[in-house]
């Protein structure tokens, strides 16, 4: 086939295109930390994104991740010379999503690095996932209680409370 190559050059054909690798599915794989079915401050979750082919990884890609309303970027950690890449977001303060985590459509950013096989870069293109109700994140800093006396019928200076009551606020509900 390599004499065959400067033969079809000099008749104007080229040699048939190489396919570049496609994205075939991505999905939320794993969480550690995950309480009740919730991820909470701290905790780490691990997006997979497979390929038509084995893939290799330059730099840092991101995958985006859709916690709430709001756009997160898990970081590329392993997977180069494999068909499928794992990405990883540790779970940060003031996140809430009661129906779960969901992934965005064209969610793989390539963040100044490569995807690629035999030369030819990764189509990136591909469907919105919907929210999986595996992960979902309640990582709201927790309250601090208070407690206040509020009614004393006791005589002033006798350190003795003869009836009251407490008030405690601040709890999180189920505490």
């Amino acid at each position: 086939s390599h004499r065959l190559l400067p033969a079809l050059l000099v008749l104007g054909l080229t040699s048939p295109a190489v396919a570049a690798p496609l994205i075939t599915d991505l999905a939320l794989a794993a969480a550690t930390g995950l309480e009740d079915g919730y991820l909470n401050y701290g905790d780490v979750v691990t997006a997979t994104v497979a390929f038509s082919e084995a893939v290799t990884v330059t730099g840092t890609p991101q995958l985006t991740l859709t916690v709430g309303a709001t756009a997160l970027k898990a970081s590329y950690v392993s997977g180069s010379g494999s068909p499928t890449l794992s990405f990883t977001y540790k779970m940060t303060l003031n996140r809430n999503d009661a129906d779960g985590i969901s992934l965005p459509a064209d969610a793989v950013i390539l963040n100044g690095g490569t995807i690629q096989a035999g030369g030819e870069a990764a189509v990136l293109t591909h469907a919105a996932r919907p929210d999986d109700p595996r992960f979902r994140v309640d990582s709201q800093k927790p309250a601090i209680p208070t407690m206040a006396l509020t009614e004393d019928t006791g005589t002033v200076g006798d350190r003795v409370t003869a009836q009251g009551a407490v008030q405690v606020s601040g709890l999180e509900p189920d505490a």
